[in-house]
C-alpha cells in the first residue's frame, strides 16, 4: 500500500491509496488527480492498517509540463532504518520521524548553481517543507532561515535576506534584483554599479531552511541557452518530524489463480 498525499500551495492535503506489487509501477497526470492545484506529492509505504512501514523500495519521477517550465527529475527519497512509531489510535495519526534513526534526517541547508539572470531569464527556486502536520495543514520548513549567501564564480560573496516567505511551499524567480544584494545580482539598465553575476558569469546560492527539499527550474524562453529542472543540493541536515493521518487502506492482496 502506498499512501499518497497531494499537498497544495496553501498546505491543505487530499489523499488516496494505490496498490503496487513488488516490481509494478503506476503513472498518472497530477492534473487529473488534483486539478487546478499547484503543490507537491508525498508518498508513504504503509501496511494493511495504514501504518508507515520500513520499506525502501519506492522510487519515482516527475515529468513537468507547466508553460515554459518543462523537464523531469527524480523523486526525493528518505531511507527508513527501522519500523516507524505505532499509530496513535486516539486521533488516528502516525509520525514520520526524520531523526537519522527511523528515517533519514531532513535537509536544512541547500545550494543551487545559477546562471546570470541577464543570460537566463525566469530561473525559479522552489522549496517544499516536511516538518509539522499534514493533518492540521501546519506544514513548515520551506522558508529560508537566517541569511543566505550568493557567490559569483570568482568566489565574491554577498548576503541576502529571505526572498521566500514562510509556509509549506515557497518559490521565487531569480532576476537582477532578487535575491537583493549590493550592486544587484545581475546588471540593471541605467545603473553603473558592478553586478555580482553579470552576463557571461555564473554563481551559487546557499541558504538554510527548517527542513525541506526543492528544485531549481529554468524555463524554455527565447534567449535562454539551457532549460530544465534539477533538484537542489543538500549540504546540511537536521532532525524533524511530520504527522500524517492514518486510515485503513483498501485490501492490496492478490489471490493465486490456477488455470
Amino acid at each position: 500500500n502506498v499512501h499518497m498525499f497531494f499537498i497544495d500551495s496553501s498546505c491543505n492535503q487530499a489523499d488516496q491509496y494505490i496498490c503496487l506489487t513488488a516490481n509494478a509501477s503506476a503513472s498518472f497526470l497530477a492534473s487529473e488527480y488534483d486539478p487546478e492545484n499547484t503543490g507537491y506529492l508525498l508518498a508513504v509505504a504503509v501496511n494493511d492498517a495504514g501504518q508507515p512501514i520500513q520499506d525502501n523500495s519506492l522510487i519515482g519521477n516527475a515529468f513537468v509540463n507547466d508553460g515554459a517550465y518543462v523537464g523531469n527529475y527524480g523523486a526525493e527519497a528518505f531511507w527508513a532504518y527501522s519500523a516507524p512509531a505505532a499509530i496513535n489510535t486516539t486521533n488516528m495519526t502516525a509520525i514520520l520521524n526524520f531523526n537519522g534513526g527511523i528515517y533519514d534526517f531532513l535537509p536544512t541547508r541547500h545550494v543551487a548553481e545559477i546562471q546570470s539572470p541577464n543570460d537566463s531569464v525566469g530561473q525559479r527556486i522552489i522549496t517544499v517543507g516536511l516538518n509539522g502536520s499534514v493533518v492540521s495543514g501546519g506544514i513548515g520548513g520551506a522558508a529560508q532561515v537566517g541569511i543566505g549567501i550568493a557567490y559569483n564564480d570568482g568566489e565574491k560573496p554577498a548576503s541576502y535576506s529571505n526572498p521566500f516567505g514562510g509556509g509549506c511551499q515557497r518559490s521565487f524567480v531569480i532576476d537582477s534584483k532578487t535575491p537583493r544584494v549590493p550592486g544587484g545580482l545581475g546588471s540593471q539598465v541605467g545603473i553603473n554599479n558592478p553586478a555580482l553575476i553579470p552576463s557571461g558569469r555564473t554563481g551559487t546560492l546557499k541558504w538554510n531552511t527548517g527542513g525541506s527539499v526543492g528544485l531549481i527550474m529554468t524555463p524554455k524562453l527565447g534567449t535562454n541557452k539551457w532549460s530544465g529542472i534539477r533538484t537542489l543540493h543538500k549540504i546540511a541536515v537536521s532532525a524533524g518530524a511530520l504527522v500524517i493521518p492514518v486510515f485503513t487502506p483498501p485490501a492490496c492482496r492478490y489471490d493465486q489463480v490456477d488455470f
